[in-house]
């Protein structure tokens, strides 16, 4: 269902800028079609006044408003259709309302200019983001046992590189695939060929870019703008051992013989057999964060607790908890919202309740720009949905619906309140 909600939250912004290609109408067609109730969401959402309507009501009442729809979202019956403006299910309300403050220039056109400019005189925005930033993408450097680096976002599809039985492959969509040319892909896969010892490899992505890895047992990475995993050209032994740093997801291949094992930052160990969970360790972040999706897996900490520390030093995570490993070596587990937690994967920006530099910090990273702060930081705190493949100037009018000013000089992106 994450999947789908998500997917369809893409397409809704995707269909307000009118980029939508023919399979993505498609898919959007054929949910909308499945029942009356979809339908009249996105119909309904879609309708101007309602834009008008829904994003003056989020701005006068901001905190109070997403208080009452996280609290409508946790109950699991129908919102009464004659009885609320909004008629839809709680899951048609997952896909929409975090989507009504991230509409980009729809919302800034119907609500900056029609209400804040009555209020406070702006620089125009032809002015103010003239030096428009374009979204990050498919971009990594990648660096073999020997030392060389191959740059992935130049280099042609297909058969490019060998270490010992594994083929490297850059595939048709720009991922990355390690296939053993002995016993291919599985579940099971060991390296049949004990004569040649693994090679160690690494895949790094920069800011403003992102990256798919296949590695050789058949576990997929999703790398993050700014972020790092070192790897085996193949596994053998008894277990198999990678290395990250920034932010990875992983859907890990199930084999109960080796156990998969990521060592984070030098920090932190998650130990799993075959699950899909995502770790957030950027340097720049207070705390080391494994969200687990699903399966089981076990975080620890690398480093020794002092002896009057009461926290936890090993801690296994169910389906739908994050594992919080802070500055002073404590690790705490919570509940979290899952969507919010991988939606960076499935190409949107998501927020709830996200405080202003926790949201800078996010596009610093996507968009390769600086963050100046100029005066007092405003608290604020965000709630909404944009698509990643949005340029810079369409997420700030985003979150200028709170009050805070931005422009764009160069790369770098200046922030005070109004």
């Amino acid at each position: 269902m994450s999947k789908t909600i998500n997917r369809i939250k893409l397409l809704v912004i995707k269909q307000l800028e009118s980029s939508l290609d023919e399979d993505e109408q498609k898919y959007l067609d054929d949910w909308m079609n499945e029942s009356p109730l979809n339908r009249e969401a996105i119909e309904e959402f879609l309708h101007e006044d309602s834009l008008r309507q829904g994003i003056t009501l989020l701005y006068q009442t901001r905190n109070k408003v997403w208080k009452r729809i996280e609290e409508k979202l946790s109950e699991p019956k129908v919102i009464p259709i004659r009885r609320r403006r909004w008629k839809w299910t709680a899951a048609a309300a997952i896909i929409i309302v975090p989507i009504l403050i991230g509409i980009g220039t729809i919302s800034y056109r119907l609500f900056i200019k029609d209400s804040i400019s009555d209020i406070v005189e702006i620089p125009p925005q032809a002015e103010r983001f003239k030096n428009d930033v374009s979204p990050g993408g498919n971009k990594a450097m990648l660096t073999l046992a020997d030392g060389h680096r191959i740059t992935l976002d130049s280099i042609q599809t297909g058969n490019f590189a060998q270490q010992g039985n594994t083929k490297i492959i850059k595939l048709d969509n720009g991922q990355l695939l390690y296939s053993d040319t002995i016993s291919g892909l599985g579940s099971e896969h060991i390296l049949k060929s004990r004569e040649l010892q693994p090679r160690i490899n690494t895949l790094t992505t920069p800011c403003g870019g992102q990256y798919q890895l296949t590695l050789a047992d058949g576990t997929r990475a999703w790398l993050n703008a700014a972020s790092a995993i070192t790897f085996p050209s193949a596994f053998n032994g008894n277990e198999r051992r990678v290395e990250i740093k920034g932010e990875v997801y992983f859907e890990v291949a199930e084999n109960k013989k080796m156990p998969f094992i990521v060592e984070v930052n030098d920090k932190a160990e998650v130990k799993v057999l075959g699950t899909h969970f995502n770790i957030n360790a950027y340097d720049d972040e207070h705390n080391i964060k494994t969200t687990l999706l699903e399966g089981s897996v076990n975080v620890s900490s690398s480093l020794s607790p002092s002896v009057s520390s009461s926290f936890r030093h090993s801690v296994t995570l169910m389906p739908g908890e994050q594992a919080s490993l802070n500055e002073k070596n404590e690790l705490h587990v919570k509940k979290v919202e899952i969507n919010e937690i991988i939606a960076w994967k499935d190409g949107i920006f998501q927020f709830n309740e996200t405080d202003l530099k926790t949201v800078m910090r996010k596009l610093a990273r996507w968009y390769d720009v600086e963050v100046e702060f100029r005066g007092k930081v405003p608290v604020q705190h965000f709630g909404g949905a944009i698509s990643r493949q949005s340029n810079l100037s369409q997420v700030l009018k985003m979150l200028e619906i709170s009050g805070v000013y931005f422009e764009i000089e160069g790369r770098k992106v200046i922030i005070m309140e109004r």
